[in-house]
């Protein structure tokens, strides 16, 4: 019941075309229930629109991938910028960014609001990692307790990559071996991988994915005009 209200307090004053919007939220004690009611969002999520090799299904090769990757820039910047609070994600991936109307919304807070619930790093002090391994920054593998914007924009970065290629950048066979080579392998290429990924656009996945936040940019806003 408190996550359910932390959750409730902490999304209803979202309101940005890139994030989903709640609209109210129930809770029947008698019946020990309880709901949140979201944006609808009939198309699903990103990963729902993935395919073996890519978006295929989306039409010309480029535009849709980096139109959507801006529009979750986008959300980004006003979770971590515009709010009185900044929100950072600390999960984001394909399952979690809604297609409604077509356009793509940051969706699932539940990690975030569980760090808040529990008091900020409190969480992360015994070194647990908090996310879905395929798109955790290195700082999350690790389970450093600083993290920062910059977890999120590792993220995006991912999933951009995954866009273009059809897979995240970094795969194994366990969650460890993923997190090792997110840790310390060789900087994932995109073009590398698809001949037909530009090398600018490459430039951009790979700042985002580099191993020490200070390499990375700074801001999601920066990233969208790096990509742009």
């Amino acid at each position: 019941l408190t996550h359910w209200r932390s959750h409730t307090q902490i999304m209803a004053p979202l309101r940005h075309e890139n994030v989903i919007r709640l609209h109210g939220g129930c809770w029947s004690e008698g019946a020990d229930k309880l709901c949140i009611v979201l944006e609808l969002a009939p198309r699903g999520s990103i990963k729902s629109l993935l395919g073996g090799r890519g978006m295929r299904e989306l039409g010309t090769w480029a535009s849709p991938r980096f139109d959507l990757a801006l529009g979750i820039a986008k959300g980004m910047k006003y979770l971590h910028h515009e709010l009185n609070e900044p929100l950072i994600h600390r999960d984001i991936k394909p399952d979690n960014v809604l297609m409604p109307e077509g356009k793509p919304v940051i969706s699932d807070f539940g990690i975030a609001l569980a760090v808040g619930a529990a008091g900020g790093d409190r969480m992360t002090e015994t070194g647990l990692s908090l996310g879905t391994p395929h798109y955790m920054s290195p700082e999350q593998a690790t389970g450093d307790q600083t993290v920062v914007r910059s977890t999120d924009i590792y993220a995006l970065g991912a999933v951009l990559y995954e866009m273009l290629v059809g897979e995240p950048p970094y795969t194994g066979a366990t969650a460890q071996a993923v997190l090792g080579r997110i840790i310390a392998g060789e900087l994932a290429s995109a073009t590398k991988e698809r001949a037909s990924v530009p090398a600018n656009v490459d430039a951009v996945i790979r700042k985002s994915l580099e191993k020490l936040p200070a390499d990375s940019f700074r801001s999601a806003e920066d990233f969208a005009n790096a990509l742009a």
